[in-house]
């Protein structure tokens, strides 16, 4: 039934598709063959245009490829992450009051530090540090 020398078009998995159609009894699974050769389709096509040629429900197609959508998707959201960081470790300076000053922090990804009465040196060091 399936020409395994070469990835299947969508005109061929289609014919295979109608052949299983015409010898199926009723009610029968869409053999585990034909799932594979949907799935080698799935790279290659919008899935609106596999499921209308091939006559499968969008929930059918959804099911059954599910597992390499959200394979796909977690490789996208590792790669997507970003690094952790880790915390910069700054020794306490004594200065007098009359030079501190306030800093704020922030991160490309919106997270912010806000730090009150901080000394130049204080700022210099956290600075150096980055």
């Amino acid at each position: 039934m399936i020409n395994n020398t070469s990835a299947p078009t969508l005109e061929t998995v289609h014919q295979q598709f109608i052949s299983w159609r015409s010898h199926r009894n009723n009610k029968s699974k869409i053999p585990q063959e034909l799932w594979q050769c949907v799935k080698s389709l799935h790279t290659h096509y919008p899935y609106t245009t596999i499921c209308k040629r091939l006559g499968l429900s969008s929930s059918q197609y959804k099911k059954r490829m599910q597992p390499i959508a959200t394979s796909a998707d977690n490789q996208l959201a590792i790669q997507q992450k970003p690094p952790k960081q880790e915390f910069i470790s700054i020794p306490i300076v004594n200065t007098p009051l009359e030079n501190y000053s306030n800093l704020t922090i922030v991160r490309p990804d919106g997270i912010k530090l806000h730090i009150n009465q901080c000394s130049k040196d204080y700022i210099l060091t956290i600075i150096k540090a980055l």
